[in-house]
Order: structure tokens, then C-alpha cells, then sequence
């Protein structure tokens, strides 16, 4: 990061906020610098049409609102929602624990099977990347998460085998290769997901405040699951029938998906603003249309489309 950071250009949003448009041309120059014959002036004026409307739009964010406001309130529960879901299903387990794990099932080399994990993640969230866009997120979402509720039951039930003492070659294998599965299913779905969809439902006027509770979220969800791991697995003596822990909490997942994720390809945040405001059930989003009523572009949806255009450039 430090070798490569030299050569990252500003934002042109954050000079123009700062009042430097000389230098937000020059970023945008810098930027768009494969643009023949690119003029920054429709660019930097979108750019301060959002910064206006950003300064207008502050003005009705509070904090209380996150609570009072039922559609706020809902907004911060899908957003929240989606960092708790990724983390209670117990995947820090494998990430944190996984050579001290191998070693207790006397599961061949830990070492190894570490490295494999590291692997399978990186070619998995790669896949994920690649065909993301291409998979309804709502049907991989449910998909994937009966997979990893499934493998968790898997490790667990394995572990009911020889409770407290070495397992057999073939059931410290069996337990690796569900580990193996429980991590694919997770990185294709809500381990590379759930950050668009945090970044998603945060819309509107409370944004900054929003997005800013799911990372706490986020963070204390895997303090929680790496603080209470070696508890369960050494002091409870469950070992791998931790795996029916992981399973039971994996419905929290599954409760998530099934309840507040919703399609928004080709949604823009606008868009995805109306459906709140609109209160349309996640399970209509992909297909519900708007009424074509010229009272619903309020104020509110233009200050979101020049913020959407913005993000756009």
C-alpha cells in the first residue's frame, strides 16, 4: 500500500469540498486521462450539486432519527443486519483457529491445511467477483447458506464420533473437507456480498451514520466470535460439536437473507430509497415497478439522483 499510494489520486470530490477546484481539475484530468479530449467542467459541476445537496441533506441527519424513523430505523437494520449475518455464522472460526484445529483432530499437516484455506478463499472470492453480477444475490444468498448450515451440521455430527480423544484419519479428514465447504460457500456468498449490501441499504440522509454502525457491528461481531471460540471448543469440551453451534447460528444468517435482502441489480440508490419509502417487501424488489407519479420526485429523490450521478463519474 505504502509503494502504490504515491501514485493514487485524490478525490476530486474531497478538493472540491475543500474548496481547491484547480486542484479537482487537475484530479479529474489525471483521472480521466484516457478520455480524448476530456473536459472536468460538466464533471466538477455535478460534483458541487452534490456537495450542496450533501450540505442540505446533513442538516435533516441526526442520530435520534436512526430510531424514530421507521424507515430509517429499517435502513439500519439491513445494513447493521448484513455485517452481524456475515460473522455469527462462525467463519472466524476456521480464519483464527484453523492450524490450532487441524492439530486437535489430528488431521494430517495443520500447516498445509491452513494454506489450502488461504487458497480456496482467494480463488473462491475471485469466482465471486467474476460471476457476482451474473447470479441473482437473493437465490445464491439462500443457496449458499443452506451450505454452509449443512457442512456446519456435518463437522458437528463428526465430532459426536470420538468426543474427547484422537479421531480416526478418515473422520479428521471427513471434518476438513465440510471446513472446506462451509468456507466456499461462505466467500461466494455473504463473506464478498454483504458489503455491497451494508453500502446499499445505507441511502438517504443518514448515510455517514449509518454505514458507520455496521462497521462497529462488524467489528464487535467478530470480536464476539473469536472471544467465545476457545471457550466453547476447549472449556465446554465440545471440540468439533461446536460445528451444531455454528449451524444454530447460521440461521441468523439465513433469517437475514430470507427477511432483508432484496435484488437491486440495476437499482440505483434512488431507486433503492423508494423501496424503502415505499415499504416494498424485499421479495418484490427485483420485480416491482414504480408508479410513474411525478409527486414522488421530491426534493429528497433529486438530492439522491445528483449523488447518484456523481458516484457515476
Amino acid at each position: 500500500m505504502l509503494v502504490c499510494l504515491p501514485f493514487i489520486p485524490e478525490s476530486p470530490v474531497w478538493y472540491a469540498f475543500k474548496g481547491r477546484h484547480g486542484e479537482a481539475d487537475r484530479s479529474l484530468r489525471r483521472i480521466n486521462h484516457g478520455v480524448p479530449n476530456y473536459e472536468p467542467a460538466s464533471d466538477l459541476a455535478i460534483i458541487q450539486r452534490q456537495i450542496e445537496m450533501e450540505r442540505e441533506i446533513a442538516v435533516d441527519s441526526t442520530w435520534a432519527s436512526l430510531f424514530t424513523d421507521p424507515i430509517e430505523r429499517r435502513k439500519l437494520l439491513y445494513s447493521c443486519g448484513a455485517m452481524f449475518a456475515q460473522q455469527i455464522n462462525g467463519i472466524q472460526f476456521w480464519y483464527t483457529y484453523g492450524v490450532i484445529f487441524a492439530q486437535s483432530i489430528g488431521a494430517g499437516q495443520p500447516f498445509t491445511i491452513n494454506t489450502i484455506i488461504d487458497v480456496i478463499q482467494i480463488i473462491t472470492v475471485a469466482i465471486a467477483v467474476l460471476v457476482g453480477n451474473k447470479i441473482r444475490r437473493r437465490e445464491n444468498l439462500l443457496v449458499c447458506t443452506c451450505g454452509m448450515f449443512v457442512s456446519m451440521l456435518a463437522v458437528g455430527g463428526l465430532g459426536t464420533t470420538h468426543r474427547g480423544g484422537p479421531f480416526s484419519k478418515g473422520v479428521g479428514i471427513a471434518i476438513v473437507v465440510f471446513a472446506y465447504i462451509n468456507i466456499v460457500c461462505f466467500n461466494f456468498s455473504i463473506g464478498t456480498l454483504s458489503y455491497t449490501i451494508a453500502s446499499e441499504m445505507a441511502v438517504g440522509r443518514n448515510r455517514n451514520k449509518i454505514t458507520a454502525c455496521a462497521i462497529g457491528v462488524f467489528f464487535f461481531t467478530v470480536w464476539l466470535m473469536v472471544f467465545v471460540s476457545p471457550y466453547l471448543y476447549y472449556t465446554a469440551n465440545l471440540g468439533p460439536m461446536l460445528g451444531f453451534v455454528y449451524a444454530s447460528t447460521t440461521l441468523f444468517t439465513l433469517t437475514y437473507v430470507w427477511f432483508c435482502v432484496g435484488e437491486t441489480a440495476g437499482r440505483s440508490n434512488t431507486d433503492i430509497d423508494r423501496l424503502f419509502m415505499e415499504k416494498v417487501p424485499v421479495r418484490r424488489w427485483r420485480t416491482h415497478v414504480f408508479a410513474l407519479d411525478t409527486e414522488n420526485t421530491d426534493k429528497g429523490m433529486e438530492k439522491n439522483l445528483s449523488i447518484q450521478e456523481v458516484e457515476n463519474v
